[in-house]
């Protein structure tokens, strides 16, 4: 063989050599990023998962219906899902830090300036101060169900020194009283009220982790649920016995939804790994609607079927707090759908106040496919936050984020 021909091989083994390394690198790279993206980094390993990590996506027409989309709802349908009776009425000229809801045609309010808190009736005619005790600045409330008793966080201090109270209080029962009673209580991360009795969870800072305790107005009994390495959840109640922790919603941040058993401090992880995720599951924990982040940093909103592990797109493009689920029928949920996106980085700019939307009122039922838009107009330029619904669920009551007054509508 001459040298040529040998320096050919030698060369040509060499470049195979190269080629088959630089394939193998590339592909074990690649299937290293995949997994990175499935896992969802330290968030996704932070709690045990009740089943599949990965959200099926389904969407098939000839799927029983589930992905049927109604563009508006019938005369039929009306019995069922409520029609518009009386226009959106405007409660409070004034900004609120938070109310709560006290029979099927009157609420709870306290004035962000003064703390004061008021009653009034959702015709918006008869107003009755029931309090008279100051609290400045009041930055949040957290009402009981029968609203009688309320959480309230407000600042105190001078500017540049401020500092969080937290403050227990009974509502007075007598005429001849309008002095709030209660206890301070200590700092905390996160507040979740339960709907249906007197009790609450707070996030507390305790050493190097964080304790989820199980407690009431008074901070009297308290319950050690679960202990977390970090505090940075947002809680919320569903259901009678679950108590759920959603991570901070942000772009660009694969989010969780995990939910905790009251009597059990059972811990699983729900649903997430997405992008500027926001999440709210049903009363009897069998769906879940969330919100995510596309590419283009549009919000797309979706159902989730836990116990099928089955995503189900209704074309209801808003964030989970923007939504409130019925108590009269699973699957049902009420929900401020913005008519556009101006734009931005979402979520983040519309929890910062950055950018604002105009909304209307959707109803959805997850388990028969039904969506419709109950009201075009929710009050005008109303960014709707907070939305809560009377027993009877014929007043949906709602914040403007833009001015945090109060409003309710009456659709039944």
């Amino acid at each position: 063989m001459s040298k040529r021909n040998i320096i050919i091989i030698i060369l040509a083994l060499i470049i195979a050599g190269v080629s088959a390394y630089s394939y193998f690198f590339v592909q074990k790279n690649q299937e290293s990023n995949s997994a990175n993206q499935a896992d969802g980094g330290f968030f996704s390993n932070l709690f045990p998962s009740s089943g599949e990590n990965t959200i099926s996506s389904n969407k098939d027409d000839s799927s029983n219906g589930t992905d049927t989309i109604k563009d508006s709802i019938t005369d039929e349908d009306n019995e069922d899902y409520g029609e518009i009776l009386e226009p959106p009425k405007q409660l409070t000229m004034d900004p609120i830090s938070g109310y709560g809801v006290v029979s099927t045609s009157s609420a709870r309010y306290i004035e962000s300036a003064t703390g004061h808190i008021y009653e009034v009736d959702f015709k918006g005619e008869n107003y009755s101060r029931l309090s008279n005790t100051t609290l400045l600045k009041t930055e949040e409330s957290f009402w009981s169900p029968k609203a009688d008793k309320v959480l309230v966080r407000y600042l105190n201090g001078i500017s540049g020194s401020m500092t969080i109270k937290n403050y227990s209080a009974v509502l007075p029962k007598s005429a001849s009283s309008t002095e709030l009673t209660g206890a301070f209580l200590t700092d905390f991360r996160g507040i979740a009220v339960s709907p249906y009795e007197e009790a609450l969870t707070i996030l507390e800072k305790n050493a190097n982790k964080y304790d989820l305790i199980l407690t009431n107005f008074e901070n009297g009994k308290r319950k050690l649920l679960a202990s977390f390495p970090i505090g940075q959840f947002n809680l919320s109640w569903s259901g009678k016995n679950t108590v759920t922790l959603l991570t901070k919603p942000a772009k660009g941040i694969a989010g969780f939804l995990y939910g905790v058993d009251i009597k059990t401090g059972a811990i699983k992880k729900i649903a997430g790994g997405e992008s500027g995720f926001t999440a709210s599951l049903s009363p009897l924990n069998n769906f879940a609607f969330y919100s995510k982040t596309d590419d283009v940093g549009s919000v797309k909103g979706y159902f989730y079927d836990v116990k099928k592990n089955l995503e189900l797109s209704f074309n209801t493009d808003t964030l989970a707090d923007k939504c409130a689920w019925s108590n009269k029928t699973e699957g049902v949920i009420y929900c401020a759908v913005p008519k556009s996106y101006p734009a931005g980085v979402y979520p983040d700019d519309w929890y910062k106040g950055a950018k604002s939307t105009e909304d209307r009122l959707w109803l959805i039922d997850a388990l028969t496919g039904e969506v419709g838009v109950l009201s075009e107009d929710m009050g005008g330029s109303i960014d709707a936050v907070d939305i809560k619904l009377t027993s009877d669920e014929n007043y949906p009551l709602y914040k403007n984020k833009k001015d945090d007054t109060l409003w309710v509508m009456r659709i039944r």
